[in-house]
């Protein structure tokens, strides 16, 4: 009689692609937390306190103006937009620009700010370092527009 064969193999199998599964699992739900964590604004006070009336937002548009990366900046001008305790946004470009569809999609996103809040919270871009091509054309719409002495414009 020979002995019936353990399964062994197949439950180090099955036991490993569990184990596996459940890393993968772990790593992307890492990921759709990252993605998810622009959707709302990230404020940080710098002076003063969490409960101020009169606030000032500052929004940074780093780098190239590409893809799903212009969506931070879009959704802190709409969380500024909506904060009745903010004043006016300050817009720092350090951008030397990106493809089309992002830098409209920041271009359109603060031309309806500026609808939305019928001019009584003032839009102010200041180009920093450097703010090319659609860097340049998103800021467009800013009631101020500043340049710092070093600045690369254009």
């Amino acid at each position: 009689n020979i002995p019936p064969k353990k399964p062994w193999l197949g439950r180090f199998f099955s036991r490993t692609i569990l184990f596996i599964s459940i890393i993968a699992n772990f790593i992307l739900l890492g990921m759709i937390g990252q993605y998810f964590s622009g959707i709302m604004a990230n404020e940080k006070y710098h002076s003063g306190s969490k409960t101020a009336k009169d606030k000032i937002a500052l929004i940074h548009v780093n780098d190239a103006i590409m893809g799903s990366a212009v969506n931070h900046p879009i959704k802190d001008l709409e969380a500024a937009r909506d904060d009745k305790d903010v004043k006016a946004v300050i817009v720092r470009m350090n951008s030397p620009g990106g493809d089309v569809m992002a830098t409209d999609n920041l271009y359109r996103a603060m031309v309806d700010f500026k609808k939305k809040t019928e001019g009584k919270k003032p839009l102010i871009v200041l180009m920093d370092g450097i703010a090319a091509s659609g860097a340049f054309w998103a800021a467009m719409p800013g009631d101020k527009i500043l340049a710092g002495e070093n600045a690369i414009t254009g």
